[in-house]
């Protein structure tokens, strides 16, 4: 069946590494709690009668998991893991979407404070979480994918 998504639509992987070992954190939530950011990087100069000059450099991504809605548990302890083994010196590899397995981005996470709410009641939850990823090695062009393109899976030998 044909993807009607660029970069894929399935749930998101975290991959963390440190040496020979890997631990993989497989997420339930879906693509709804995962946005992907790009920004070019670029220096413009303007010269004297108006005109602009752009020279492009290179691309930042970051990518956000946003659990404001709700966080069950299981992948609350899933993300107190993966700070917890970034901290002790773990590099940390996003799969964005599993159905395109081939687009992995080596990432860190944006220190940034964070609230941690709770939802109480007969079914108590966590919510208002959000926490962002970015690349840690310059990324020098576009890399949207394809999830239909067999081709492109086939020569994909490094992840």
């Amino acid at each position: 069946m044909a993807k009607h998504a660029v970069n894929g639509s399935d749930k998101f992987e975290i991959i963390l590494v440190k040496g020979a070992e890997t631990i993989v954190l497989d997420f339930k939530t879906h693509y709804q709690a995962l946005r992907e950011f790009d920004k070019g990087i670029a220096s413009v100069h303007k010269l004297l009668l108006g005109d602009k000059v752009k020279k492009s450099y290179f691309i930042d991504y970051e990518w956000e998991i946003d659990f404001s809605g709700a966080m069950d548990k299981p992948e609350g302890l899933l993300i107190n893991q993966l700070k917890n083994k970034e901290l002790v010196g773990y590099e940390i590899y996003l799969k964005p979407h599993t159905d395109v397995w081939w687009r992995i981005i080596q990432v860190q996470i944006i220190e940034d404070q964070r609230k941690l709410g709770t939802h109480t009641g007969i079914n108590p939850y966590n919510k208002d979480y959000v926490i962002k990823f970015e690349n840690v090695q310059a990324i020098t062009s576009y890399n949207w994918e394809d999830p239909d393109d067999v081709h492109c899976q086939a020569i994909r030998d490094w992840c």
